[in-house]
């Protein structure tokens, strides 16, 4: 069954989320920005890119995103644990 990510609840949570990122990491010192700033703004924009890449292929495929998407999130909040 495909799906319309737009309407996905965590799909929307997790474009929220990015935007958060990108605010909060404008917000590091210079010498931070360039190394772990860019890492985790394309980890919190990978959540959403792949629950929408997933979306368009059946129910296997779309979990297999899924857990990309989780796999991204946990990267995530391991890297808030040095900002």
């Amino acid at each position: 069954m495909k799906h319309n990510f737009k309407n996905l609840k965590i799909w929307n949570q997790s474009i929220e989320l990015a935007t958060e990122i990108h605010v909060l990491t404008k917000k590091f010192p210079k010498s931070d920005r360039q190394i772990l700033s860019s890492q985790m703004n394309r980890t919190a924009i990978s959540v959403p890119s792949n629950i929408a890449e997933g979306s368009n292929r059946g129910d296997h495929h779309f979990k297999h995103y899924l857990n990309i998407s989780l796999g991204s999130a946990f990267e995530l909040h391991s890297l808030t644990i040095f900002s």
